[in-house]
Parts: C-alpha cells; structure tokens; sequence
C-alpha cells in the first residue's frame, strides 16, 4: 500500500506544528535557565564557623535594604579593639563559610568582620538571587547593620569574592557607607559571561518574568564610575576560566583613578588567589585597607 502524497495544506500545517514545537522549546528552555541558574540548591552552612578559627562571633540578623526587606543572617565577629569593619561578601553558590579562611589573620590585625549570607544563600531569606541586581541591597543593608555597631562610614571596608565583587561595587554606588572595597574575581558586565547567546533573550524574558529582575542593569563597569573619591583593590586569577582576565582588565580600565590597587596572581584560578599564597594576599589587603579606612 502506496501512503498518499503530501498536500500543501498538510505542508502547511506540519510547518506550522514545527514552528509552534521549536517556540513552546524554546521558551521551556530559556524558562529552565532562568530559574535553574538562580536557584542555589545545597544552601548548608556545614560545620564551619569562626569558632574553628578560634573567634568570638555572634548569630545575627538584618535586613535588606531592598524593597523587600528580606531578613539576612550572618555571624558579627567583634573584635574589642577595632576601629574599622570589614563586610565579607560571598560568591554564587557559596555562603557566609567561603571567606573564614581570611578571618584570623584579619581579626588579628584589629578589624571586626561581618559574614552573612546573601538573598537565597545560606540561611538567609529568599528561594533564589538575581546575580547582583537585588543583592547589591544586601550588601547596603549590611553597611547599614555595621554602622549600628557604632563604626562611621569611613572606617567600614568590604571584600567581595566572584559575584560579591561586583555586587559590592553596586552596592558602594548606591551607598556611601563603604569607603573602600576589594573585588576578587569580579566581572565588569554580566552578558560577556552568559554561554549560552542564543538563549539569551529568552532567558532575559524569563528572568524579568519569573524572577523579577533585568541582568542587562546588572552594569558594575558603570557602577564603578559613581563612587566618587573611594578606592578599589582588583584582584584576579590569571588562570580563571570562568571569569576571564578581559573583565578584570575592562573594570581597571572603567574605573580609572577609584582602582588604586590591582593584582593579577599568576597561575591562579577563579577565587584561588588566596589558596595560591596566603601571606601575600592577607600583606596586600592589610595594606589596601590600612591606607583606605579611618
């Protein structure tokens, strides 16, 4: 038995059930992306806290100063004879824990530190983050918690590792209660990064749809240019493959004089310059802050 031939109305509608596949596809993916991306999906803490590194610290909470105030929770650890603070900012995927490695030797050289966890992190509020755009309210929030414990804004510094960086220098252009800041592993835009550009503009639908947020606002290269008199220590693995070299080199060049430090750490990788060689890196950042906070 012959199957009859095609006509041009099933062509058609063949066509058009193609067409309508590839869309409904396309659509479901760019949606996967948007959500699966912002969604942090193992959000322990562990077993790790300052006490492992013998210091005092305190549960704490505060929040955003995002529109929606979501409630933030971190450790304070106080140090009786600080006059400066330092805000530590964690990366995607990460939480408070990522930066213990850096608070003895901090603590120890006179600064109280606070670790929290940022929006949909950790034990913090919210079920996802937005690569910066609502964090960076966070990160004001958290200057405001630390200006209650008595600092002034120009005793207070921040460090930030991969996306804290830039969200840290979002957050210093939309507030001046951050004097200086070091930005480890950061990104100047968010779009260069995205690997998958055919799904770009869906995914950009998606994350304005369902996640109420716009990454092309996510801009630290303009945020960089508001800061006023305040200063920036760049520091960025010559071997990073997830963050290229070119976004270090294009935030040094946007930032001009606010970048008074930067440091390309040779055979390091993404937030490794520190694991790299620990004495250097704690000498510089000592150094950056001891000249930058009052």
């Amino acid at each position: 038995m012959f199957s009859r031939p095609l006509t041009g109305k099933k062509v058609a509608r063949l066509g058009i059930l193609l067409v309508i596949f590839i869309i409904l596809g396309y659509c479901a993916i760019s949606i996967f992306y948007a959500l699966f991306y912002t969604t942090v999906l193992n959000r322990s803490l562990g077993q790790e806290s300052p006490a492992s590194y013998g210091l005092p610290f305190e549960e704490v909470t505060f929040p955003s100063d995002a529109p929606d105030n979501l409630v933030l929770r971190g450790w304070w650890v106080p140090n009786p004879e600080a006059r400066q603070a330092l805000i530590m900012v964690h990366g995607q995927n990460q939480n408070r824990t990522s930066l213990l490695p850096l608070a003895k030797g901090l603590w120890a050289s006179g600064y109280s530190l606070l670790f929290f966890d940022l929006r949909g992190h950790g034990l913090s509020g919210g079920d996802h983050h937005t690569f910066g755009y609502f964090e960076q309210w966070d990160v004001v929030g958290a200057a405001d918690f630390v200006r209650g414990k008595g600092f002034g804004a120009s005793s207070i510094g921040a460090i930030g590792w991969s996306m804290g960086g830039p969200t840290t220098i979002m957050a210093m252009s939309q507030s001046n209660n951050i004097k200086a800041a070091v930005s480890d592993s950061g990104y100047a835009n968010l779009r260069p990064l995205h690997h998958h550009e055919l799904l770009y503009p869906g995914i950009l639908l998606a994350s304005r749809l369902f996640r109420g947020y716009d990454p092309e606002q996510i801009q630290p290269g303009q945020a960089i240019t508001k800061l006023g008199s305040r200063h920036l220590f760049l520091i960025h693995g010559e071997q990073d493959t997830l963050i290229p070299v070119s976004e270090f080199e294009e935030l040094k060049k946007l930032g001009g004089s606010n970048v008074t430090e930067s440091w390309l750490v040779a055979g390091a990788g993404h937030i490794s310059s520190f694991n790299k060689d620990p004495e250097e890196y704690l000498r510089r950042v000592r150094a950056f802050f001891r000249v930058e906070l009052q």
